[in-house]
């Protein structure tokens, strides 16, 4: 007849005890984890608001930039119109 196999009870805590030891490790680790994950998920969103203000910035120099270039051929045609009207009267008291 075979012996019933008993299970010490103060061995089974004792193997119990660091396992939960772990499984709570583990967790501090996976909550840990998620933190850094949420933490460059901010970083990555606040980066791309940063790319975002620049680009504008971008458009409303290159925006300057035509207004600019606008004026200068503003001024280019009033300085030729002018000299032209300068031209013409120059040649009618001849």
């Amino acid at each position: 007849m075979k012996k019933a196999v008993m299970l010490n009870p103060v061995l089974l805590a004792t193997v119990a005890v660091p396992l939960a030891g772990v499984a709570v490790l583990l967790a501090t680790v996976a909550v840990l984890l998620v933190t850094v994950a949420v933490l460059l998920a901010t970083v990555a969103v606040l980066l791309a608001a940063v790319a975002v203000l620049l680009a504008t910035v971008a458009v409303l120099l290159a925006t300057v930039a035509v207004l600019l270039a606008t004026v200068a051929v503003l001024l280019a045609t009033y300085q030729h119109l002018v000299h032209v009207t300068e031209e013409q009267v120059e040649l009618t008291k001849i």
